[in-house]
């Protein structure tokens, strides 16, 4: 039921949080959460707030952006001390890439 959801949203937000840890890994969770939150905020708009899957998408949303403070709370910090830390065009190159270079 709604529990076991909970659990497994929990479950997966705290290994994507320690896998984060890792710049290349967490910035990449924070492009692909953040594609996933615009996605869920615009389906919002256009949901019937009765409907039955409109707390379950609010739900998810909530959970996305909490994970993205947790990812930026805990290794903003860390990552910008890193070489990998990707800024601008160069978060959508994958190390392999660069070395061609």
């Amino acid at each position: 039921g709604h529990q076991v959801d909970n659990d497994a949203q929990f479950h997966v937000q705290h290994l994507l949080r320690k896998l984060g840890s890792e710049s290349y890994i967490g910035q990449r969770v924070i492009l692909a959460v953040s594609q996933r939150i615009s996605l869920l905020a615009e389906n919002l708009l256009f949901l019937d707030p009765f409907e039955p899957t409109f707390p379950e998408t609010h739900s998810s949303l909530y959970v996305l952006i909490q994970l993205m403070e947790f990812l930026v709370s805990d290794h903003l910090i860390s990552w910008s001390k890193t070489d990998g830390f990707a800024t601008g065009k160069s978060l959508f190159v994958f190390p392999s890439e660069k070395e061609k270079k």
